[in-house]
């Protein structure tokens, strides 16, 4: 997925979809950024729990299964 900066200001931000966020669980506006590494932002928010990748995956699946799967046709 692309996503453009905007400017705001003397910074630019990233903006996230509806969806991205609900995605990533965020349900607040503050998210603690703790670093960038290889190209991928690296975050935390007070609002999650810590998640393993089987939880993530069984999320997704049960999200976005049907589309991926009508993508892979």
């Amino acid at each position: 997925m692309i996503r453009r900066l905007i400017k705001t200001g003397n910074s630019d931000a990233l903006t996230l979809s509806r969806d991205m966020k609900l995605h990533l669980g965020l349900t607040n506006n503050e998210v603690e950024v703790l670093y960038v590494q290889d190209g991928i932002l690296i975050k935390r928010s007070s609002s999650l729990k810590p998640r393993t990748i089987e939880e993530a995956a069984d999320r997704t699946e049960s999200r976005f299964g049907e589309a991926i799967k009508r993508l892979a046709q």
